[in-house]
């Protein structure tokens, strides 16, 4: 308990002088793609279908393969959403949110019989987020995410286009190499992307200017 007391002065320290310098911190926080606190937080956590108390793991763990917080545990919920608070408590106005999404691989994954259990993935993120943005109490909440994604065209781990999920903003995370061949956003394409940057970029933000 002494050395998070210890921990929370580092951070409020670190904040305040952030502010001193006419600058704003932005908190990234990870989501459900917490591999640490899984092996902690036994009712948070993805597990297995027949042993509800084992820890699931996204790949062979010999081969760096992670457990994960499980997006429909109302622990994990709460969890995240409490650090949350603590953030803005240290004066943090904004948090970026990274992470909000379910594994690639959900192969032999049980996400449990919980509260939010009917909810489609997409529905039981944008659940999070509302909780994450009530956490915030008039702050900003940012939700981190892949271009690709936030263009609708590589949805699955979201279930949905995070851009919908309902944060106060979204930050597409745009890696030209990764796009292949060509981009389409709306009515506009951009051909060989990795060698026109600007033109991803400028794109990506003219398809989401009403958002």
């Amino acid at each position: 308990r002494r050395q998070r007391q210890m921990c929370i002065r580092d951070r409020k320290a670190a904040f305040d002088q952030i502010d001193a310098q006419g600058m704003a911190p932005v908190p990234r926080l990870y989501a459900f793609q917490d591999h640490v606190a899984p092996r902690q937080l036994s009712a948070a956590k993805i597990t297995l279908p027949d042993q509800p108390t084992w820890t699931w793991y996204d790949g062979d763990p010999k081969n760096g393969g992670r457990p994960w917080l499980n997006p429909y545990s109302p622990v994990a919920h709460r969890y995240i959403t409490d650090m949350i608070k603590e953030l803005k408590a240290l004066g943090a106005s904004t948090v970026l949110l990274d992470g909000v999404q379910f594994p690639k691989r959900t192969s032999g994954a049980s996400f449990g019989n919980t509260e939010y259990a009917s909810q489609s993935k997409a529905e039981v993120l944008a659940t999070f987020i509302a909780s994450a943005n009530t956490a915030m109490d008039g702050g900003r909440v940012i939700l981190s995410a892949p271009g690709l994604a936030a263009l609708g065209t590589d949805t699955t781990v979201y279930g949905g286009n995070p851009v919908t999920f309902g944060a106060g903003g979204v930050a597409p995370v745009l890696m030209p190499a990764t796009l292949g061949s060509s981009l389409t956003a709306g009515d506009a394409q951009v051909a060989a992307p990795a060698s026109h940057p600007y033109a991803v970029s400028y794109t990506h933000l003219r398809a989401h200017e009403t958002c």
